[in-house]
This record gives C-alpha cells, structure tokens and sequence, in this order.
C-alpha cells in the first residue's frame, strides 16, 4: 500500500501537466468548429456599423443597422430590423432611417456606405456571417506551425500562450 501511494500521486501529476501545443490548438479548434456548426440552429441579431470620413479626419456619414439573421438549408437568410444614420456637412447634421438613403442622385457617400452595410460580413451560401480564414478551423490546423509560449494568471484562469507562424 505504502508502494501504490507515491505511484498514485506520480500518475495523477502527469495527467495534470500541460499538453502539448499541438493538443491544445486541435482542442481549440474543436471548440471553433462547434461554435460555427451551432450557428445553424440559433437565429442571432447581427449589428453593422459602417463610419465615412473625410481625409481631413473629419466624420462624413456614419450608419447604424441591425440585422435578424436565420438559418436555411443553404446557408442563411437575414432581415433588416432597423437603420439609424447621419450625414454631417459642415455644421449641418441629417438624420436618417432607411436603408440606401441619398441626398442627391450623385451621393457616392450613399452608395459606399450602403455597399459596406449590405456586403461586408456577409455571405448568404454560408450561415450568415463571412467565415475568417484563420488556423483556427479544424481544416486549416496543418497549415500552420504553433509555438508554445508559456503560461500565465488571465482573470482567475490559467491560459497558455501559443501564437500562430
């Protein structure tokens, strides 16, 4: 008994050490890949904001929309819920509420903004939002080489370091 004792307290600290870099990237993306598959079954607000400005630095036109976005059996179907936007000409602010408004029929302001509100993040053949070609996905893990970094204290929790080359 006295035997088996040290020999419990070897085996459990060697399950307790941290795996290897290649462990814990295959768990994250694990856990990226679950996180993509569950958005095929929840129906989720999207929020896009797109802000112009001048090359002086100051603000043109900024717009605010929310979107409701659905799954479909080919990917995603989303639905716009509201538009909240301004236009500044000098001192003068013009508000508005619908999506691809125009002052005039020459507003390239309007027509940017509302391209960057419609397009960007979004691709309808997927669930909804652009999916980020990042090491992350399961698929694309071999592409890359991790580094272990170490170990730190982050809010309580012990975290690994283990950026991406």
């Amino acid at each position: 008994m006295r035997r088996l004792l040290p020999l419990l307290f070897i085996g459990t600290s060697l399950l307790a050490q941290t795996p290897d870099v290649g462990e814990i990237m295959r768990r994250v993306s694990e856990n990226f890949d679950r996180a993509q598959a569950a958005r095929a079954a929840w129906v989720y607000d999207q929020d896009i904001f797109v802000r112009l400005k001048r090359a002086n630095g100051k603000l043109a036109r900024e717009e605010s929309r929310q979107y409701t976005v659905a799954p479909t059996e080919k990917g995603a179907e989303r639905k716009l819920v509201r538009v909240e936007g301004k236009i500044l000409e000098g001192k003068k602010e013009v508000a508005y509420t619908e999506a691809g408004y125009r002052q005039k029929n020459a507003d390239i302001d309007g027509g940017l903004v509302d391209t960057f509100a419609r397009e960007i993040l979004w691709r309808p053949d997927h669930l909804g939002m652009m999916e980020y070609r990042i090491p992350l996905e399961s698929k694309n893990l071999e592409k890359y080489d991790f580094k272990f970094e170490g170990e730190e204290r982050y809010r309580d929790y012990d975290v690994t370091g283990s950026p991406f080359v």
